[in-house]
């Protein structure tokens, strides 16, 4: 049976989605989720979780550059409790500083048709790496 993690970089209408190989070693961009409503956002995490066998979920925590908690903080720490006790598999969160900054910046070192490309789900694979080289050992 497979012990896959899953990385959820939560956004307002979008979600970037990775996922680890079975070994929790290496982290994979797999999805970038559009939704209209957090109950159609959960559905949707759900499907994920019941096909790829998810044990674990990894949420990146929004902190000021200083470390400190803001509202959005709040916001993404609730939601995380309500997807782990919602589909039942347990939730960590993990500081998301800087994720998003480092897939911008290897956009821009590609061709300029390509800076457009959504990062959601890279900043979800850098997420759930750091959690998995900090934590997976």
């Amino acid at each position: 049976m497979s012990n896959k993690i899953l990385g959820l970089d939560l956004g307002e209408k979008k979600v970037g989605v990775a996922i680890s190989d079975n070994e929790n070693i290496i982290s994979f961009p797999r999805d970038i989720i559009k939704y209209l409503n957090f109950e159609e956002l959960i559905k949707k995490i759900r499907e994920i979780c019941d096909k790829e066998t998810i044990s674990k979920i990894i949420i990146g925590l929004p902190l000021s550059l200083k470390g400190k908690e803001t509202e959005q903080t709040k916001k993404v720490q609730n939601q995380g409790e309500e997807i782990s006790k919602t589909l039942g598999i347990p939730v960590d969160f993990i500081d998301e500083r800087y994720t998003s900054v480092i897939p911008e910046n290897l956009m821009l070192t590609e061709k300029k048709k390509h800076r457009q490309k959504p990062k959601d789900d890279i900043a979800a694979q850098k997420i759930l790496q750091t959690y998995l080289d900090k934590y997976s050992k």
